[in-house]
């Protein structure tokens, strides 16, 4: 865990958007396996989830690296830092929101005013392994550097 000051960052990709019960169902996965056909080479890449939809959510899935696609830009300047272990990330974002509340460290919100997800950008970094198969290793969540 670390929080960590990164400049600007354009990640570039498709959007996905659904409801949580889609997301389950693999709708999510099937778009990323689409993603990554179209893009055999990749080894990482991004999975950016924006809460703003009432029981559902929209999700960025891109890299840096790609300069086609749909560009995305992300501005946050502080960003917590988990690592992931064997891709399990339910107990790394309970810790995330149990840290929040108990440090009293404000996320960001702005773009995403009708949020009320206490986590409302959660960013994803996800490694690819040469059967195409991929596990998120680490997860960022965007902080407000104000006190």
């Amino acid at each position: 865990m670390a929080i960590e000051q990164r400049k600007q960052r354009i990640f570039y990709g498709r959007w996905w958007q659904g409801s949580h019960q889609a997301a389950q169902a693999g709708e999510l996965r099937n778009e990323i396996v689409k993603f990554l056909a179209q893009y055999p080479d990749l080894t990482q890449f991004v999975g950016i989830a924006f809460q703003d939809i009432p029981d559902g959510f929209r999700y960025f899935i891109g890299s840096e690296n790609l300069g086609i696609g749909e560009a995305f830009t992300l501005i946050a300047d502080n960003y917590w830092i988990e690592s992931v272990k064997q891709g399990d990330v339910a107990p790394v974002y309970q810790q995330i929101q149990q840290t929040f509340a108990t440090k009293d460290l404000p996320v960001i919100v702005e773009p995403l005013a009708n949020s009320t997800a206490s986590l409302p950008i959660k960013i994803e970094h996800y490694q690819v392994d040469p059967d195409q198969d991929f596990r998120i290793v680490q997860v960022e969540i965007p902080i407000d550097p104000r006190p």
